[in-house]
């Protein structure tokens, strides 16, 4: 599963999808940005617009 969103907001991004974390316990963190689940996009380091990526697993 992949979250993304077009904002680079804290309570937007990371809370929300941590908040999914804890309340699904049938998906987990799936390391994919060099070795973790979520990434920040910003122009400054990424030449690209700002936004937010994560990404998890259904687990059983």
């Amino acid at each position: 599963m992949t979250y993304s969103t077009c904002t680079l907001l804290r309570a937007e991004n990371n809370e929300v999808f941590d908040r999914f974390l804890a309340e699904h316990g049938n998906f987990e963190p799936l390391p994919i940005f060099d070795g973790d689940y979520c990434k920040t996009f910003l122009y400054e380091t990424d030449q690209t617009d700002g936004f937010f990526v994560a990404s998890a697993k259904r687990v059983r």
